[in-house]
């Protein structure tokens, strides 16, 4: 071995016989088992550690071989054919180290021993084995179907693989560590101490909390007839386990049980009830799968309401969704008209009201100047009338002075002709009264043309409010239809709160129903799986290997 060239440990063994434990042990104490790991299954929660390139290598030659690609076999002498000699030597340079030790697990390694002892000289062996019948109980608990109707190749294959381990043992016991299950079990730290002290591999402490009792399972009951069975009926496999329990340095505590004589009858009691108690319990399980399947139904049936009832959502979503634009469109339309409508009135209302105003304006400036004209007319007559009448009347007066005066001079000569002249003076007095009564009635007519004036002057003033008043109805009827306006914006307000709100009650109702489906299918998911289950149960398969293995050892198989 070369400065660099790091030690190979070769780690295999049979089926179901705890090597992914061992495999996980050596990881963590620094094993370079691979990049390229098979993930965890149903038989192996905690994961294989098998190097996948390893295992479609092998799985590949079994195939050319014609034989099973999982490696049930109870031939042992196998070699692969000379086309994969150069993909092997391919495998060994793609995974090997330079830094720290590394190599593989593979239980079908187990069948190619001589090849890949040949093609890496300096390789290490660890072979793990298990108790026969645990390992066969193991696989039955898998349920392969190959086993089904050859329940006894499980027992030939374990022989194969460990007689093949055994046979290279015999020619290479330096590079080879055998040890069985139990003892890594027991003592973890064993595993490490051992395979530095025979094979020189130098590792870490394993972390011990990886390996779980309950994920693996051991016949230890001292009623089991399980051991008994491999004793009296498989005894060359139980001579195997011995041989190699004597190299692994292990005494198994159950093999001491072997000295004492099995109470058959008992055994075939407990079978007998056993049986029946399956029975039983299968019976509940169909009950059970009955109840199941109603189940199934029912939820099927609810997924089916619901699925319809999604469907009318979407149906009334969209039925909403065209209501709505209908809607959106008549709002639309109707503040379109009302808009050209408005924009129509405005333009003809405004124009009517600019071509009022000024006639309106100009008539009553008009109807004011004629009648300012016609009062300032008749002021200008009526005072025109009165200083003529006063200038009369004065001109009377001081005539009527003069004359007095002349009277007066004469008075005293003719007092005869004095009260003549009184008595014309007084009907010249009574005419006068009679002409300032006309003057009054005149004056009085003037009064009344001014009041008629005044009233024409009222009577413009009305048209003027009654223009005004036109103005304000149209006004209002402006107003009225931006209330019209705003109340149809309103509405449609209230409309689209009112559709948003039924969108948030359908949302909440798409929700629920959602919801309720996601339930029903995880119930019809988990009807589902609990059915698969019950269909591939393990107590209807141990029930038919049970009476073939009655009825191979003469048992009879009457129940």
């Amino acid at each position: 071995m070369s400065n660099t060239e790091q030690p190979i440990l070769i780690i295999t063994g049979m089926h179901r016989s705890g090597t992914s434990l061992t495999s996980s042990l050596l990881a963590s104490a620094g094993l370079d088992i691979g990049k390229n790991l098979l993930e965890a299954g149903e038989g192996n929660p905690k994961g294989h550690f098998e190097n996948l390139e390893f295992l479609n290598f092998h799985q590949d030659v079994l195939y050319s071989l014609g034989i099973d690609k999982v490696g049930w076999t109870s031939n042992n002498k196998l070699t692969p054919p000379p086309p994969f000699f150069a993909q092997a030597q391919q495998l060994i340079k793609q995974n090997q180290s330079l830094t720290q030790p590394w190599g593989w697990k593979e239980p079908r390694t187990s069948l190619f021993l001589d090849f890949w002892a040949g093609l890496l000289p300096n390789s290490r062996f660890l072979f793990i084995f298990r108790r026969p019948w645990e390992v066969i109980d193991s696989i039955y608990r898998r349920g392969d179907v190959i086993f089904h109707h050859n329940p006894q190749l499980a027992i030939e294959v374990w022989n194969s693989y460990n007689q093949a381990i055994l046979n290279f043992y015999e020619q290479n016991a330096d590079r080879c560590l055998i040890l069985n299950l139990n003892q890594i079990i027991i003592d973890p730290h064993q595993l490490i101490d051992k395979i530095q002290e025979k094979l020189a591999i130098s590792l870490n402490q394993p972390a011990t909390e990886l390996y779980e009792e309950n994920l693996l399972t051991q016949d230890t009951s001292e009623s089991s007839q399980r051991p008994w069975i491999i004793k009296n009926y498989f005894p060359s496999s139980l001579e195997i386990y011995n041989q190699l329990n004597q190299i692994a340095d292990y005494q198994d505590p159950i093999l001491s049980q072997f000295t004492e004589t099995p109470n058959l009858d008992l055994w075939a009691l407990q079978d007998w009830l056993d049986v029946h108690l399956l029975k039983r319990k299968l019976k509940c399980e169909h009950n059970h799968i009955e109840q199941v399947y109603q189940d199934l139904g029912t939820a099927q049936g609810k997924i089916a309401d619901l699925e319809l009832e999604r469907q009318k959502y979407y149906i009334d979503k969209k039925e909403l969704g065209q209501n709505l634009v209908k809607l959106q469109q008549k709002y639309n339309q109707d503040m379109a008209s009302l808009q050209q409508k408005y924009d129509q009135d405005i333009p003809s209302l405004q124009q009517k009201y600019d071509q009022d105003i000024p006639s309106l304006r100009h008539k009553y400036e008009q109807d004011m100047a004629s009648s300012q004209q016609k009062y300032n007319q008749d002021i200008a007559s009526l005072q025109q009338k009165y200083d003529q009448e006063i200038a009369s009347l004065e001109e009377k007066y001081n005539q009527y002075i003069a004359d007095l005066k002349q009277q007066q001079t004469e008075l005293t000569t003719d007092l005869d002709q004095l009260r003549y002249r009184n008595a014309e003076l007084s009907s010249t007095n009574n005419q006068l009264k009679s002409d300032l009564e006309t003057s009054k009635q005149e004056s009085n007519q003037l009064k009344t043309n001014l009041e008629q004036s005044q009233q024409e002057s009222a009577q413009l003033r009305a048209d003027v409010e009654q223009l005004n008043f036109h103005i304000d109805q149209l006004n209002s009827l402006l107003e009225e239809y931006d209330a019209d306006a705003k109340d149809i914006h309103g509405r449609y307000a209230d409309l689209h709160h009112y559709a948003k709100q039924l969108e948030q009650e359908s949302a909440q109702r798409q929700s629920q129903l959602e919801q309720e489906l996601d339930q029903e299918r995880s119930h019809s998911e988990t009807a589902q799986s609990r059915i698969t289950a019950m269909e591939t149960s393990k107590f209807w398969k141990l029930r038919k290997q049970w009476f073939k293995l009655k009825k191979s050892v003469g048992m009879g198989d009457n129940e």
